[in-house]
Formats: C-alpha cells, sequence, structure tokens
C-alpha cells in the first residue's frame, strides 16, 4: 500500500502532477479549462498530498486521516454532482412521456420502412434516441466517429471531442443526415418547412417537407459547369488532386474572397451539387451597437439564420421587432447555427448578450426555392432500398451518366461495399458519408459492416480465458499436490 512508498516518491508524484496542471492551464482552451477549475484542483491536490504525508507520519491518527480524506471525497463529488448533474434534468422530466415516444415510434415504423432518422426540436440529453429507442443524429460518446464529428463542426452543428449533436442544422444539412422526422413538446405555427402526421399525449410528430433518400446519385460530368463548380465537386469526393492546376489557381483565388462561415460553405456545397446559380443563403445586415447588441434587418420574408465566430460568448437571446417571442441559445462557445425562424421583410431581430465577449454575427435569409430546387436535382436519380438492418443494407439504382452514390451512412473502417455482386472500394464524400462511383446503366448495390478489430478481440479474448483457467487448474493441482520428503 501507500506506506511501502517514501516521501520523496510521494513528492515526485505531487510535483508531475502539478505540472501537468500548468501544462493544461497554458495548453487547454480557457473556456474548458478555466481558472477557477485550475485553482479549485491545485486546492484539492494540495489537500490530497497533505492527508499522503499525515497518513505516512503519523501512524496513531491514521484513522482520522481516513476519516478527513472520505469527507473531503464526499464534498468533491457532492459539488461536481451539483454543478453538472442537478441543474441539467430532474428524474421526472427525464422520464416524461417516455410510453407516449414509444407509441410514436412504433405507429412510424409500421407506416414507414425506409431508412430514416428522428430528432427533437428540444432535446433533454444528446442520447435521447438511446432512451426512447428513435434513430438518432446526436450522440455523445468518448468513441464516436470523428468524420461526423468533422462534418458537424463544418456545416455549423454543434460538436465537441465526446459529442455531437443536432443543435445548429438547417434543412440542407438535415436532408444530407436523413433526419425525416422531427418531434416538439409544443405545437409548431404552420410553416414551409414541417407539417403535422401524428399525436401522442403532448407529444407532436412532424415529417419534414425537404428530405433526401437513403441514397441519391451525383453526376460528376463537368462539361456543363464552371470551374469553381468543378473545384468544389471535386473537393467534396476528394479528388482535387486529379484537376488541372490552372482550374485549381483560378477558382481558388475566386473562392477566397467570399467569408468562409458554415453557411457560405453550404452555399458552395448546393451549388456543386446541384449546379444552382443562385445562393441557398444570401447574407443580410447585421450591425452590432454600442452596447454590444447586433441588430439584423430582414429585407426579404424568409427562415433567418446567424452565426457568431468566437468562443467568446455562451448565451444569447433573440426578440424580434414585436418582442411576443424571445429565443434563448445556450453553449454558443461550441460554435453553432442559430435558427431564428421565419420572419417578414422590414423585421428588425435584436441579439443580446450578458457573456463579456464580442459578436461576430453574420447573418442570413434561406432560399427556399433555391433549397427545393437542390434537393428535388439530388432526388431525380435515387436508390431504392430492398432490405436493411443494423449491419446490412440492399439496394438498386439505375443512373444515367458517371457519378457518384452518396449514402446517409457515416463511414467507419468495417463498412463492405459490393457493386453488382463484386467488392468495391470505398469513397467518402465530404470526409463522412460512404460513397461510392457509378457508370452509366442499373446497378445493385449491397453493404455490409464486421467491426474493425473484432477477429483480433476474439482471439485476444479467448487467449485470456485460456491463460485465466490454466492459471487456475495448475494452481489447485499445485495445491492438492503432497509434499514429499
Amino acid at each position: 500500500g501507500i506506506k511501502v512508498y517514501q516521501n520523496k516518491t510521494l513528492g515526485m508524484c505531487f510535483f508531475g502532477v502539478l505540472c501537468f496542471l500548468l501544462i493544461c492551464d497554458k495548453l487547454i482552451d480557457t473556456e474548458m479549462f478555466t481558472y477557477s477549475i485550475f485553482l479549485v484542483t491545485l486546492i484539492m491536490l494540495a489537500l490530497y498530498g497533505m492527508l499522503l504525508f499525515f497518513f505516512r507520519e503519523s501512524p496513531k491518527n491514521r484513522q482520522l486521516v481516513l476519516y478527513a480524506t472520505l469527507a473531503i471525497v464526499m464534498v468533491e463529488v457532492g459539488v461536481n454532482t451539483y454543478i453538472t448533474s442537478v441543474p441539467t434534468v430532474n428524474r421526472t422530466n427525464y422520464l416524461k412521456s417516455y410510453d407516449d415516444y414509444y407509441s410514436l415510434m412504433d405507429r412510424l415504423e409500421e407506416t414507414d420502412d425506409s431508412f430514416f432518422r428522428v430528432e427533437k426540436f428540444k432535446r433533454v440529453t444528446k442520447n435521447d434516441g438511446m432512451l426512447l429507442s428513435y434513430p438518432s443524429a446526436s450522440l455523445f460518446s468518448s468513441t464516436s466517429n470523428a468524420h461526423v464529428k468533422d462534418f458537424y463542426e463544418k456545416y455549423g452543428m454543434q460538436n465537441s471531442k465526446v459529442y455531437y449533436n443536432f443543435e445548429g442544422d438547417t434543412p440542407l444539412t438535415a436532408a444530407l443526415l436523413n433526419v425525416k422526422y422531427m418531434i416538439s413538446k409544443d405545437a409548431l405555427a404552420d410553416n414551409s418547412l414541417y407539417h403535422l402526421i401524428d399525436m401522442e399525449g403532448d407529444l407532436y410528430l412532424y415529417e419534414n417537407n425537404y428530405t433526401l433518400p437513403f441514397g441519391f446519385f451525383v453526376n460528376t460530368e463537368t462539361d456543363e459547369k464552371s470551374g469553381i463548380e468543378v473545384l468544389e465537386l471535386e473537393k467534396l469526393f476528394g479528388n482535387v488532386d486529379a484537376l488541372e492546376e490552372v482550374i485549381k489557381e483560378e477558382t481558388e483565388e475566386e473562392i477566397a474572397e467570399e467569408a468562409l462561415t458554415p453557411l457560405t460553405l453550404q452555399n458552395r456545397l448546393a451549388a456543386a451539387l446541384s449546379s444552382t446559380e443562385m445562393p441557398l443563403f444570401e447574407s443580410i445586415s447585421a450591425e452590432r451597437t454600442e452596447d454590444n447588441s447586433v441588430i439584423i434587418t430582414v429585407d426579404k420574408d424568409g427562415y433567418i439564420y446567424a452565426y457568431n465566430d468566437t468562443t467568446k460568448i455562451k448565451v444569447v437571446t433573440a426578440s424580434g421587432s414585436n418582442e411576443e417571442e424571445t429565443l434563448e441559445f445556450k453553449k454558443l462557445n461550441n460554435k453553432y447555427i442559430m435558427d431564428l425562424g421565419y420572419h417578414h421583410a422590414g423585421d428588425i431581430i435584436t441579439l443580446e448578450t450578458e457573456d463579456e465577449g464580442t459578436f461576430q454575427i453574420s447573418a442570413y435569409v434561406m432560399n427556399e426555392t433555391i433549397l427545393a430546387e437542390c434537393l428535388d436535382t439530388l432526388s431525380e436519380q435515387s436508390m431504392t432500398l430492398d432490405s436493411y438492418d443494423s449491419t446490412h443494407v440492399k439496394g438498386h439504382i439505375t443512373v444515367a451518366g458517371e457519378g457518384e452514390l452518396v449514402l446517409s451512412v457515416p463511414y467507419e473502417p468495417g463498412w463492405t461495399l459490393k457493386v453488382d455482386g463484386k467488392e468495391t472500394e470505398v469513397n467518402i464524400f465530404e470526409d463522412c458519408f460512404i460513397s461510392v462511383p457509378l457508370s452509366d446503366g442499373e446497378h445493385t448495390i449491397e453493404l455490409s459492416y464486421y467491426p474493425s478489430g473484432l477477429n483480433a478481440g476474439i482471439i485476444i479474448s479467448v487467449i485470456s480465458l485460456a491463460a485465466f483457467l490454466g492459471t487456475i487448474w495448475f494452481t489447485k493441482r499445485k495445491t492438492a499436490t503432497p509434499k514429499t520428503k
């Protein structure tokens, strides 16, 4: 135990942990590792160091030291729970409408046997889908797919090192993620994005009016595309090296003039996929005032989105001209798109915060006509699902021309793809989704998943079990064998 270690050894351990804390203070984002966290951790480290010292040097008071250690641990765990868990949700709200969710999902699966995902307008946790048994586009896991996390970050959806969250979606990203249905605890006002299809208790199930099929075909023939469209299309499938340097230089110079935000990146994405001439999200006025508010002036009817390109601001409130409804956006230090809802030309939206950071707001109005054109183009040639489960997908598609079939399945080592019965190398669309090049004609598609490293894991487990049983057998045999003189 601890009694065999010298004070010098314990002091070196203490000094090593202290150095680690100092490194964290310098390298980790201050939003994640604040000065107060550093200070409290340092105090706890000093307390535990002192308790270890007294435990060694004062044998008569060891029981008292143990009681003191237990008390400090209980205080530490209690404060941690109070700060991180108690304010989040109580058990009653956590399980509220539990049966209603299952009833909605049961009826939905009876009427729709296609591949789709479901999301909520307001989530209790990042893992509501696991709790309530619906296929979600949000996940909290230390081993989450980095491809998905990077996709969410690029296009303005909430994410961190341990989760990705649907918050910050737009109709385009929702369609790419195959989020076909949304659940709400409040009835939505009439709008063009969703329509009500079912109700259960205090839950409302809405169907998304703008969706994409499980597999959609992107025509990559470049004869009628501009240099910028060619470059962006090639970037989507990771084929930039195949372009001529002249095209890259000309188009990259022109692209560099545009301010890069998740919404302008979505403009590029929509243009590359469907050759739309108008931007999907059009920039509108967003002016910062002297009191660090932002005034957004709406110049045309439509859905308004805003993006704050800084991690210094965590909470923002948005109010309209009539101030009847105020929206609150939390954890904006994770940098996600704010959905400000539908507004009419002439409306004024005010963004305010009590945080010390300075706004870096860009605001946009969505062109719904361009959205419809883009998704209609991508849906013209779609894959028909014949069967699917958690590890297998089978389907067929007929395409005209050459291009890429994009599936709404994130790439993960272990997927095997077959086209017309022959195993084919998997491409990755936007460094996230599985895709495969197809030629003109009819094709069958098979997708199967076998976890990478599973065989090695099984072998190691079998060897470990055999070694464990062998050790038990050898020990018992040695004990049972009588000693001879």
